[in-house]
């Protein structure tokens, strides 16, 4: 017998290699060659006879804070250990007395409590602290630049591979005149272009991708944040109202 461990009705496990979370419904009375076989019932929705060499313990969380996210915060959903990027969070507390976050991620949306997500850190020595210095600030500026250049290159060359397939012209089109606005535009503060250069990213990205490989959640999620990022700049606000139908209808939605 390699693993004799039970893990009564109602425990949260890991199963198989890939670490499956899910919720243990019952129990067998008798241990197999493998160890007990527990009945679960995956998070996923999928019901699985599993025995005990395929079960792992599911980790403690951090019960005591109760964590709430802000929407569009980049985080890290500890368990199974994937990114993704809020899209709604509750006001009030619900199950387990916790703050319940809906989030996009290339698996598509899942809900989590704010005992299991922690925000993915910023990139450290991209910007440096701010200081009264106009030293600094020239250096903020430039790094600024920098990163757009390379942002808006980054998007151009994966339009430029998607150009000619089919149905792509509109959209790619579309998207490429909305970053050029974005990149020649004088009113965005830097950090909001930047976090609009992702967004964009995002859906080039997401159009290279065939249809049964984009993450729904996380296309409906951006296209719906654009208009709020650009609200301030009524130049974008009316390209958007033009180039946005074309983005969205390449997306089925």
């Amino acid at each position: 017998m390699s693993n004799l461990a039970i893990y009564g009705p109602g425990n949260r496990i890991l199963v198989g290699r890939n670490l499956k979370p899910g919720t243990v419904c019952s129990v067998g009375d008798r241990p197999e060659i493998t160890g007990f076989v527990h009945e679960v019932l995956l998070d996923s929705g999928e019901k699985l006879s599993v025995a005990g060499d395929d079960i792992k313990p599911f980790p403690e969380l951090e019960m005591s804070k109760k964590k709430r996210f802000a929407v569009g915060a980049k985080v890290r959903i500890i368990m199974p250990g994937i990114n993704g990027v809020i899209t709604h969070v509750s006001d009030t507390m619900g199950v387990m007395g916790e703050y319940w976050h809906t989030i996009a991620t290339e698996r598509g949306e899942r809900r989590d409590p704010g005992s299991n997500i922690e925000l993915i850190p910023e990139l450290i020595g991209v910007e440096p602290t701010r200081r009264n210095s106009t030293t600094i600030h020239i250096r903020e500026s430039n790094v600024a630049n920098l990163n757009v250049g390379t942002q808006v290159g980054d998007i151009n060359t994966v339009l430029n591979s998607i150009s000619s397939n089919a149905g792509a012209g509109e959209f790619v089109s579309a998207l490429r005149k909305l970053t050029e606005a974005v990149k020649l535009d004088t009113a965005l503060a830097a950090d909001v272009k930047q976090e609009i250069f992702d967004q964009l990213a995002t859906l080039a990205e997401q159009g290279a991708k065939k249809p049964e490989e984009r993450s729904m959640g996380t296309l409906k999620a951006v296209v719906k944040s654009i208009p709020t990022a650009i609200s301030a700049v009524n130049g974008l606000v009316t390209l958007w109202h033009q180039v946005g139908p074309h983005i969205s209808g390449y997306f089925g939605f």
